[in-house]
């Protein structure tokens, strides 16, 4: 997928929560190397690394490091609404190919009615309580 199919994904969805056709209180861009399709139910919660200085530095998936971390009340994604909406269109150029810009093989739009974002949360993140698939982008 090529950024500018992203950015009109994006915009896509953001229209579809202006016009009431989404109805999720909360709406988030999520990468992962998880395959999933559209009304899947994300059962499997992220985790959390307080104590990391970088927020890359996060041990795999599936390692004994990442199992000790956390446990989130949700999936962690990026807040798709009108705060942060800029910041996500920005992130990648027109005719970046974003599947050899992130380190996820997977990127969905999730969506919920209950929020569990945690006091130390990344700038944009939002945390979903039984998010569900609403658009797989790739």
């Amino acid at each position: 997928m090529k950024g500018i199919e992203y950015k009109a994904a994006l915009n896509g969805i953001v229209e579809l929560m202006d016009d009431d056709e989404i109805t999720c209180a909360f709406v988030g861009v999520r990468f992962e190397n998880m395959q999933r399709n559209v009304g899947d139910v994300c059962e499997q919660y992220s985790r959390h690394n307080s104590g990391r200085e970088d927020e890359r530095d996060f041990p795999d998936f599936e390692s004994e490091g990442y199992a000790k971390m956390d446990e989130l009340d949700g999936l962690s994604s990026w807040a798709l609404n009108n705060c942060t909406i800029n910041n996500l269109l920005a992130e990648f150029g027109d005719n970046d190919d974003l599947c050899s810009c992130v380190l996820a093989c997977h990127c969905y739009i999730i969506g919920g009615t209950t929020d569990a974002t945690h006091s130390d949360c990344d700038d944009g993140e939002v945390v979903i309580c039984n998010a569900k698939v609403l658009k797989v982008l790739f």
